[in-house]
């Protein structure tokens, strides 16, 4: 893949990712308000920037707001592969979803008044404050209780810890959509171009969130090459029940190639990072030269 066919399928500018989806939802006729999403879109980059009412700007280095784009992005086409694929979806669980996806790393977020730290001392359990600052945007854009209630699941099925077997879903239709939000959050980190220099920032967020596992910055690039052949492949394809299956039909349709763009850069990320790790402790940082930060 040469790197503008790459550029084409990993967006990274917010107005070319909104597009993405809006194109989707308009030109393969998804039932949704496509303004509602938009609208639901302005105010997540209000609120990552730090001009939504309440809630300081993100300052986390890793769950920034390219990766919230990006789990938006992927779970758009996840949708669209599934529909295509025969699967049933009211406008108003992709609805919810999309505004998941967007919303799923808001606890993340410091409020006004809370000090000190990035917002990453929140790591372990932050999927519950994200389910709070849903629960009150739903609240103030006439969500249900129902609405609430669904998606407060959906966002916790983004925990790694949880199995969403172990969630109680109300129907066949939501526990797809709570496998689609689950696997777009893993996907759009590890496929990321510059996910190995992003392994550095995840450590940090580690650090300062007490994340146990991980003795050194070394010892996470280490463990990488394990954590995405025991728990995330395993999830993808076992708890989340090869969910991702959906983008070869995504892709065929968009692109007219029937490849998952996703499986083969998160492969290639995990082969780069094998190759960091032979170059050995005081060597491996020399090859992590590809940029971090995205124009947003």
């Amino acid at each position: 893949m040469t790197v503008d066919l790459e550029e084409q399928v990993f967006l990274k500018k917010p107005d070319e990712i909104l597009s993405k989806v809006a194109t989707i939802l308009q030109g393969y006729l998804l039932p949704v308000d496509e303004q509602e999403i938009r609208s639901a879109f302005k105010d997540t980059l209000l609120l990552f920037q730090g001009f939504y009412p309440g809630y300081q700007k993100s300052q986390t280095p890793y769950h920034d707001l390219s990766h919230t784009l990006g789990v938006f992005l992927a779970a758009g086409r996840l949708i669209h592969g599934a529909c295509l694929s025969g699967e049933k979806m009211a406008s108003d669980t992709i609805r919810l979803g999309l505004l998941c996806a967007l919303f799923h790393d808001a606890g993340l977020i410091k409020k006004e008044g809370e000090n000190g730290g990035s917002g990453a001392q929140f790591t372990i359990g932050h999927e519950e404050r994200s389910v709070e600052f849903l629960s009150r945007y739903l609240d103030a854009h006439n969500g249900s209780r129902k609405e609430t209630a669904v998606g407060m699941k959906l966002i916790r099925a983004t925990n790694l810890s949880i199995h969403i077997q172990d969630i109680s879903l109300p129907d066949r239709e939501i526990t797809l959509m709570a496998k689609i939000l689950a696997a777009s959050d893993l996907i759009a980190q590890i496929s990321d171009r510059a996910y190995a220099e992003k392994l550095r920032l995840l450590y940090q967020e580690f650090m300062e969130g007490q994340v146990p596992g991980y003795a050194s910055e070394w010892d996470l690039y280490v463990k990488t090459e394990g954590f995405y052949l025991n728990v995330v492949q395993a999830r993808l394809n076992k708890d989340l029940d090869g969910v991702c299956s959906y983008l070869f039909c995504h892709f065929m349709q968009d692109r007219g190639e029937k490849r998952d763009y996703y499986l083969e850069h998160m492969q290639k990320n995990i082969t780069f990072i094998q190759d960091l790790v032979l170059d050995g402790p005081f060597l491996y940082r020399n090859r992590l030269r590809r940029q971090c930060v995205y124009p947003m």
